[in-house]
């Protein structure tokens, strides 16, 4: 950094440092007691000649008002004057938090500082508010995004008069903003600089497309497409930007206790096992550069190294499954080798859920196992129980229905029981979907990769294992190939155990394995037939019924039965379906099916 840039950087915080103690002694969490500033899109639309984007400035100007009633708000003390901000405490007027720190950045600074600082200066205000106890810095930076384009415009607005260029560049930067609310120019700079582990490059260009897979059930999908310059040469950059799904009020705390839990597991935990030094079996997920909580997600793009995903409601091959489990011994191995390490280091055991509480919880099963939609489930499985009747061979169709109802009930226990097995860092969502494979010259797969890790949990291995490969996989391929599957999976396992020095049969000896393996079977059946009601549904039928609350609530949760009889009229659906019951029938055959 030059001294220039440092001289810089040291009068933004200086100024963000005063603005922090005063925002600290009169912040007012309750807003009502207040007077809100307004803002003016006739200003914005007058001085900066933006009437073509006026349907956004007014979706602006609600998220400013939100943010507002949302809370904290602080007394506004920035103005801009002759290209100078100044601190003028009579001003009566209340703002969210974080507009008068963003004002002094926006008008005072250039894209070059921004693209280096704009976060950094922005943490730096956030911990000289000392305001912690009162809220974390994922909601200060949720206020942050709320608030950052009205910011910009009212700094625009400032510039106007005193300073063209910097006007001219604020423009620019609002002008691609406004074509892509949900990212921010500021975003796209920290995205690429964490890309390229470098902040010495110019974005020459860049424009966002929406995506046509719809196959993910949290999130909404767009590519980003970047030109940079870096050290005299050009090079394009595509990377994929996941955004939280907000259309179904039904599934509002899953998709918000979703993001929250993925956002970690990127940020946070990958971090960790990158910190113990295990990069060399990471090669199970993508890997990310920007992240909001509640928000979106920047990663890589894997259909640029070649990579395909499936729709939800894709069967998969043995060759698919048999790369797929490799990475998801991977995956599980990351966590135990971590806690072999902090074991080994404190002299006693150490468990991730120890350290991370809360993020490790089995949110899932909450949305799984809830009572409506338990008692969908129930309906779902002695409604398919009646569709293949020729099944029950040896066993009345009553008694196996019954059967069947108790088994769901002694799961549920499971699910929340899961005796004295290890476990591990578990995905908690592996259907089709949330999977990525290569395939080689041949077509056949090389290399996988697991997505969408929003419902990961702390749970058995052989849980995400088991049920992994019964909701992608016909009864003929289980039939055929579970065994040697199961056996692949601990094989891959036990040698990234012993790279890292440990031995699988003291960290996770092969008995006890199995023995989770058989005492998880049943339950991953119940949790197959679950999702594949649904995700293994036509396309057609699945996605116009997730995005329409109404359909939503009447056929997944009140009238399952109408919903099977929608998907029923695909062969495959009612295929798989016919093969769920089968592997259902053998269980509730065994004299010992409660266990």
């Amino acid at each position: 950094m030059s001294e220039q840039d440092e001289e810089n950087l040291h009068i933004i915080k200086t100024i963000l440092q005063k603005l922090a103690a005063h925002h600290t002694a009169g912040a007012s969490f309750d807003p009502k007691l207040t007077k809100r500033k307004h803002l003016s899109k006739e200003k914005w639309t007058g001085d900066l000649k933006l009437s073509n984007f006026a349907d956004k400035l007014d979706a602006e100007i609600k998220n400013f008002d939100d943010a507002q009633a949302a809370g904290p708000v602080v007394k506004q003390l920035v103005c801009l004057r002759s290209e100078t901000v100044v601190l003028n405490e009579d001003q009566e007027e209340y703002v969210p938090l974080p507009f008068d720190a963003l004002l002094v950045i926006f008008s005072l600074t250039d894209e070059q500082f921004r693209k280096k600082n704009f976060q950094g200066v922005l943490h730096y205000y956030f911990e000289s508010l000392r305001l912690k106890k009162s809220f974390s810095e994922d909601v200060f930076l949720g206020l942050v995004k709320a608030v950052s384009l009205a910011a910009k415009l009212e700094a625009a607005c400032g510039l106007v008069t005193c300073s063209r260029v910097g006007f001219e560049e604020l423009l620019r930067n609002i002008s691609s903003d406004l074509k892509f609310t949900r990212l921010s120019r500021e975003d796209i700079y920290e995205s690429v600089r964490n890309k390229l582990k470098t902040s010495e490059y110019e974005l020459v260009s860049y424009h966002i497309t929406p995506l046509d897979e719809k196959n993910g059930h949290l999130g909404d999908y767009f590519r980003l497409n970047a030109e940079v310059e870096t050290f005299g040469s050009k090079r394009d950059l595509q990377l994929f930007i996941k955004l939280l799904l907000k259309n179904n009020e039904g599934l509002k705390l899953l998709v918000e206790t979703a993001s929250i839990k993925e956002e970690f597991f990127y940020q946070t935990l990958l971090a960790d096992f990158e910190r113990h030094g295990l990069d060399q079996l990471m090669s199970f997920s993508p890997r990310c550069y920007f992240s909001r909580v509640n928000n979106v997600l920047v990663l890589d793009d894997m259909t640029e190294l070649g990579f395909v995903g499936f729709d939800p409601s894709a069967m998969l091959s043995y060759d698919e499954l048999s790369v797929l489990v490799l990475q998801l011994a991977r995956f599980h191995s990351c966590s135990l080798i971590v806690e072999e390490m902090l074991t080994e280091k404190e002299g006693k055991p150490v468990r991730l859920t120890d350290l991370y509480g809360d993020y490790m919880k089995d949110v899932g099963k909450y949305f799984f196992y809830e009572k409506t939609a338990y008692a969908a489930s129930t309906d779902g499985i002695t409604y398919c129980i009646e569709l293949f009747p020729e099944v029950a061979t040896q066993m009345p169709l009553e008694e196996f229905k019954a059967r069947a109802v108790k088994l769901y009930e002694v799961n549920l226990t499971k699910c929340k029981d899961y005796r004295e097995f290890r476990r591990a860092v578990c995905h908690g969502d592996m259907y089709a979907a949330n999977t990525l494979i290569k395939y080689g010259d041949a077509g056949k797969p090389v290399e996988g990769r697991l997505i969408d890790f929003q419902l990961f949990k702390y749970a058995l291995p052989a849980e995400d294992l088991l049920v992994f490969i019964y909701i992608n996989s016909t009864k003929d391929t289980r039939d055929e190939y579970m065994d040697i599957l199961i056996e692949e999976y601990y094989a891959e396992m036990s040698r990234c155990l012993r790279v890292f020095g440990f031995d699988a049969d003291v960290v996770y000896n092969k008995t006890d394995f199995q023995t989770s393996v058989r005492y998880l079977q049943s339950l991953a059946i119940c949790h197959a037939m679950m999702y594949n009601h649904y995700v293994k549904a036509p396309g057609e039928v699945r996605q116009d019924i997730f995005t329409n609350e109404e359909k939503h609530k009447y056929y997944l949760i009140e009238h399952m039965r109408e919903f099977i009889d929608l998907a029923m009229v695909s062969d495959d659906y009612k295929k798989l379906h016919e093969g769920m019951i089968r592997d259902f029938y053998d269980i509730c055959s065994r004299e010992d099916f409660e266990d």
